[in-house]
């Protein structure tokens, strides 16, 4: 009897040991753990490390806030904005000079790529980039200050967007500064005055050839052709 007394006594004493050593077991894990997470934010369960910030179904993520009720989510550690999406009054287009498609995949445009903003993207093709220059008239001085002298006659000459301003020489635009010779080609119709002797004034045409009685193409070039002579009425 004396015996199973002694035996129960052992018992009872190894496992109050055991106990005791489970307990601070548990308690050094659990320091452990609130040092871990506390760098995080103490705030924050054991969950904390393990989510990911995510924006509310009316609500989705933006690498910049575009209006004032955007807002910041968080989670371990990590931050997501995220705009309303009933309030996000941007909207994804295509540059004046593009011209917006269904995809790029396949494209042979110069260049496709997407703009996307408010959730919607689309896809953009860019022709070559425009090098041409504008140039005044010919006979025509082009103004770099942009300031037309007074009681002269200016106009811009735009292209590739890219605009200059022009002194105009008192020839319609499109007239060379001296009388062209007949027959030469020219770009755009026009009748143009060149003053003579006795206030008269040579005129030129920049129009069809006259026919000729052989076949011609059926585009056919402009050309420069002689009018006559105007001269004012006698007094």
């Amino acid at each position: 009897m004396l015996y199973l007394r002694v035996a129960m006594s052992n018992f009872l004493l190894r496992a109050g040991t055991l106990a005791r050593a489970s307990m601070l077991v548990s308690s050094t894990l659990a320091a452990l753990a609130a040092l871990s997470f506390a760098a995080c934010d103490s705030s924050l369960d054991a969950e904390c490390c393990l989510a990911e910030p995510m924006c509310p179904d009316d609500a989705e993520e933006v690498d910049a806030c575009v209006t004032d009720e955007c807002f910041t989510v968080e989670a371990c550690c990590t931050e997501k904005l995220c705009e309303p999406i009933a309030t996000c009054p941007a909207v994804a287009v295509c540059s004046d000079e593009e011209t917006e498609v269904a995809t790029c995949e396949g494209s042979t445009a110069f260049d496709c790529h997407s703009v996307s903003i408010c959730g919607m993207t689309v896809f953009c093709e860019s022709p070559p980039p425009c090098e041409a220059v504008p140039l005044c008239d010919e006979g025509d001085v082009e103004q770099p200050s942009g300031v037309c002298p007074q009681d002269a006659s200016c106009y811009t000459a735009e292209l590739c967007g890219s605009t200059v301003f022009c002194l105009d020489n008192g020839l319609a635009h499109g007239c060379p500064a001296v009388p062209p010779a007949q027959g030469e080609q020219c770009s755009v119709e026009v009748t143009c005055e060149y003053p003579v002797e006795d206030g008269c004034v040579e005129v030129w045409t920049c129009g069809e050839p006259p026919t000729l009685p052989t076949p011609q193409p059926a585009i056919q070039s402009l050309e420069w052709q002689p009018g006559g002579t105007l001269c004012p009425d006698a007094p």
